[in-house]
């Protein structure tokens, strides 16, 4: 993910993988990312979505963080 190795804790479901992605040294949340696991899964009707395929990731999304030495601003 975004050039780190994770760890993936996932939730499979109606031809979908739900993934959370979890640095392997530190522990620190990577990410988030659907993936297509098998060829057209059911669209949000129940019909077959024909131009998905296993392997296709859907939707991703990258955390970050910054550590500082300096606390946030209080209002």
């Amino acid at each position: 993910m975004d050039g780190h190795r994770a760890r993936v804790i996932a939730r499979d479901g109606d031809g979908y993988r739900d993934d959370l992605l979890i640095a392997e040294t530190g522990g620190q949340f990577l990410g988030t990312r659907i993936a297509v696991i098998k060829d057209g899964p059911p669209d949000i009707n129940g019909k077959p979505e024909r131009s998905l395929r296993a392997g296709d990731i859907l939707y991703s999304a990258i955390a970050g963080a910054t550590i500082t030495s300096t606390p946030p601003p209080t209002n």
